[in-house]
């Protein structure tokens, strides 16, 4: 079994940068800090670290896991580099005719293959297999020691960049300290996409709101990596994914708001208990609102924006919004753009204050007759 794995070496090897082990990384105190420190001597300065599983994992092996599409009892470190930075491993290998063991780390350390694994070790190293889904392969292994939801987020965020890093993290024997918690990694972006919706959308209270805007990005600094927005033409924090080496992505909204000042000026806001909360809010600001439920992390989520111009799926008919005679809404049509005949039944998108925006389909409907009046109540009192 290999001891060790040079990890500065295998980073030369595949391109990748060499990664701070994770006790140089973690900035913490009392007992943790004293069982910590005491592996860095070990091998630290070395760039050295013991992996969480053996690597004595024959190629054949590697072979018939991949074409079955699970890796659950051999997803060590060295599988993990060859499947997903197999192709500039192998164009680096010889093929020779004879070596004495033909396992997989023996190949990536020496970069040598039997000849006649030639063709198995070609598909792997040019393998499609699914990081996410190694990482939960990995989690099964009795001898590994990570957090799988820490190490997915930290995926999610960074994307393909974030793998080597990962990696050592993963694999990073603890010597019986607690589980570690795999944290994003220091100057590689966060890559996660902003999606707002303009739909309106049900709340479960309470929310935060705050001055809506079209404008963000993502950005590091010492405390960590930000969510930063427009405000009155400055860029002021939004979210946050990470404090330091904490890594808060997949908490709530309202534990994630408690490290929002560690980014510098943060976007103002209130938290919201109803929807007369939030109209008050509305006319406080003065502006459309971006409501975020308190209770989604970053990845499980719907954003969208509350205003006047904000839209809603509606059905029309007879020349009102729903069938109701008691609940009757007169859209506002733009002879420019529509063409139905105001007698005839449709689907439409409008916007909260009636304007017609465009036409939808009836799947896009899901507010009954009586909701679609609550909304328009609703855009009345932002007048």
């Amino acid at each position: 079994m290999a001891n060790h794995v040079k990890v500065q070496e295998i980073a030369q090897l595949i391109e990748q940068k060499p990664f701070e082990m994770a006790w140089l990384s973690y900035d913490l105190g009392g007992g943790w800090g004293s069982r910590l420190t005491k592996y860095k001597k070990k091998g630290a300065a070395q760039g050295i670290f013991t992996p969480g599983i053996g690597n004595e994992v024959s190629i054949t092996k590697v072979y018939k896991k991949l074409k079955d599409n699970d890796f659950t009892d051999i997803a060590g470190f060295y599988v993990a580099i060859l499947c997903f930075f197999g192709e500039k491993i192998y164009e680096k290998l010889e093929f020779v005719e004879k070596i004495p063991k033909n396992s997989i780390n023996k190949v990536v350390s020496a970069q040598k293959c039997p000849e006649k694994y030639q063709d198995q070790i070609y598909e792997i190293c040019h393998s499609e297999y699914n990081f996410e889904d190694f990482i939960s392969a990995a989690n099964k292994l009795e001898k590994t020691n990570f957090d799988e939801k820490s190490a997915l987020s930290v995926y999610k965020l960074q994307g393909d960049a974030a793998i080597y890093p990962l990696l050592c993290q993963m694999f990073y024997n603890n010597k019986g300290i607690e589980q570690l918690s795999p944290c994003l990694i220091n100057q590689l972006p966060v890559q996660l996409t902003i999606e707002v919706s303009n739909y309106l959308s049900g709340c479960h209270f309470p929310v935060m709101v705050s001055p809506a805007s079209s404008e963000y990005k993502w950005q590091e600094n010492d405390n960590g990596h930000y969510l930063y927005t427009k405000f009155d033409d400055d860029w002021v924090v939004l979210d946050v994914a990470n404090a330091g080496r904490f890594n808060l992505s997949n908490y709530a909204l309202a534990n994630r708001s408690n490290y929002l000042g560690g980014g510098g000026k943060t976007v103002p806001y209130f938290i919201c208990w109803n929807w007369a909360d939030i109209i008050e809010a509305y006319h406080i600001f003065n502006q459309d609102l971006l409501v975020r439920d308190l209770k989604n992390d970053l990845f499980h989520n719907y954003w969208f924006i509350f205003g006047p111009e904000s839209l809603l799926n509606v059905r029309f008919k007879n020349g009102s919004i729903n069938f109701n005679k008691d609940l009757l809404v007169k859209p506002k049509f733009n002879s420019a753009l529509i063409s139905v005949d105001k007698n005839a039944s449709a689907y439409l998108t409008v916007q909260l204050n009636g304007d017609f925006v465009d036409y939808c389909q009836k799947s896009d409907v899901f507010y009954s007759d009586s909701e679609v009046y609550d909304w328009f109540e609703i855009g009345e009192m932002l007048k």
